[in-house]
């Protein structure tokens, strides 16, 4: 199984946690997540969380740095199950609040929003360490 060291960041607004909608190409299941992903080699987890979640939402965001939470979990995608190790902080926008826009980034992104955090925080109980984590950077 193969393990991947990634960064995610978790960033409220109004109420709303900051997420994309991401389809399995496999499965065809659609999930919100997190924006997040790969730490790349000599990139730091918290800069990796920042540039994932512009290619990811279009929006600048500053990690919190002292806010670092990690967590390992399983994970199921593209017809492959992952164990992965994700670093997770809290973040805020560096930049004057807007609707979310289109972005050009991997198929399988198909829109960003700003969802209530209840319902964001319900939508991820597909992995209960995400779901421990959004509560704990959230509250």
């Amino acid at each position: 199984m193969e393990t991947r060291i990634r960064a995610s960041i978790v960033c409220v607004y109004n109420d709303s946690l900051l997420v994309f909608k991401g389809v399995d190409p496999t499965s065809l299941k659609t999930y919100w997540f997190l924006p997040g992903g790969k730490i790349e080699n000599n990139e730091s987890p918290w800069s990796c969380a920042e540039r994932e979640a512009f290619e990811e939402t279009g929006y600048r965001i500053q990690s919190l740095r002292e806010s670092e939470t990690i967590k390992e979990y399983l994970h199921w995608w593209d017809g492959n199950q992952y164990l992965c190790k994700t670093f997770f902080y809290r973040g805020v926008l560096t930049e004057s609040w807007s609707k979310p826009k289109p972005v050009i980034d991997a198929d399988y992104n198909k829109g960003v929003e700003w969802l209530n955090l209840d319902a964001a925080i319900a939508s991820f109980a597909y992995t209960k360490e995400i779901q421990e984590a959004v509560i704990a950077l959230t509250r």
